[in-house]
């Protein structure tokens, strides 16, 4: 009888020799395929992304380098001194971050002239038309003509506890608090606990907007008026119609845009000088002989006590203004809130007179253009 054979120790299995072995059937799989390569395709992706990236922003820091250059030779070819000692554009990756230094820009014809030891500007390469920034050192502004040169030529110096300023496609603004500018010939200087001036350019039939603000401000002795040299508060809001040419004497620029009906629309202002305050709107403009013209409404009120004052400064005759004061004390009422008498009443400026109401008060100063 033979029994059942029996292989030899040594022998090889061979009846599973042809399955995957498990890699293999790992790497047969499209969701293990999928994860082993994701990662690296993400990487891939990723890298392009930041090259990609990266070189747009090097070409938008040089398209900013050259649009700022490009600004100076401009204001060079209409005939200012416009140049500055250096220029750098950096704030990779987030930012474009611009430092300017030794700028210098001025009219001689104008007569003015303004250094800047330096400037740093900082925009989102994402909208690198909201420019925000701030001045490093002092400016320093020289005024040699213009209006009322007599009292206002010379070197100022502006001192500033913060400063900062914004610059966008549509207009510019700057903002300093404790601002102190000094002029270098007498040391006479202007304070001011925080000022504010806002321009919008104009946009087709758009006027230029131009805003200002100043909070605590003290004027120097060369501006000194009868109701002293504090300032509490002035506001301005306007609109300048038309456009002022920039070449040519300012007598030339002036005169092109009053006979092209240049005005200017006050929508708002607001003066506070201790008891007085006024408050209002109206319309201003120059005559044939470029000295300011114009019709308000105004909201006054501590007018009595100001026309005592201006009478003993010499600008009202004594007798005019005790009839002004009986006759507008008249018109006066008390704001239903309480408080001192508030006049509404039209202002108008013709012929170097000031009128309240019926009543030519002031005799002004002519404008030395």
């Amino acid at each position: 009888t033979v029994g059942p054979s029996r292989q030899p120790d040594n022998a090889v299995d061979c009846r599973h020799m042809l399955d995957p072995l498990p890699e293999q059937t790992a790497a047969a799989d499209p969701v293990a395929i999928g994860r082993r390569l994701w990662p690296r395709v993400l990487a891939l992706g990723l890298g392009a992304v930041v090259l990609a990236y990266g070189g747009w922003w090097w070409w938008l820091a040089g398209r900013t380098a050259g649009a700022v250059a490009q600004w100076f030779d401009v204001r060079r070819a209409a005939g200012w001194d416009a140049r500055y000692a250096s220029l750098d554009v950096g704030g990779f990756p987030f930012q474009l971050r611009i430092a300017i230094d030794g700028v210098d820009l001025g009219d001689a014809t104008a007569g003015w002239h303004l250094h800047v030891d330096g400037a740093t500007a900082s925009a989102p390469p994402w909208n690198p038309t909201e420019v925000t920034g701030a001045f490093t050192g002092d400016p320093t502004i020289s005024l040699a003509a213009g209006p009322m040169a007599a009292a206002f030529a010379g070197e100022y110096t502006l001192h500033a506890g913060a400063n900062r300023f914004a610059a966008r496609l549509s207009g510019a603004d700057a903002d300093f608090d404790w601002l102190e500018i000094v002029r270098r010939e007498d040391r006479q200087k202007m304070t001011a606990a925080r000022l504010r001036i806002a321009i919008m350019a104009a946009t087709g039939p758009t006027p230029v907007k131009i805003s200002a603000a100043a909070e605590r401000a003290f004027l120097p002795a060369a501006l000194a008026s009868p109701l002293g040299t504090e300032v509490d508060l002035f506001r301005l809001a306007a609109d300048v119609v038309g456009t002022i040419p920039t070449t040519g004497p300012m007598q030339q620029r002036l005169d092109a845009w009053r006979l092209d009906g240049g005005i200017v629309e006050i929508r708002h202002t607001d003066l506070r000088m201790g008891k007085f305050s006024l408050a209002g709107e109206g319309t201003l403009a120059l005559d044939r002989e470029l000295q300011p013209e114009g019709a308000f409404t105004a909201r006054i009120q501590g007018f009595k006590d100001t026309i005592d004052r201006l009478a003993d400064a010499g600008y009202v005759e004594r007798r005019n203004g005790a009839i002004a004061k009986a006759a507008l004390g008249l018109m006066a009422k008390t704001p239903a809130g309480g408080g001192p008498a508030e006049l509404k009443v039209s202002l108008t400026m013709q012929d170097r007179w000031l009128s309240v109401g019926p009543f030519r008060l002031i005799r002004l100063m002519p404008v030395p253009w």
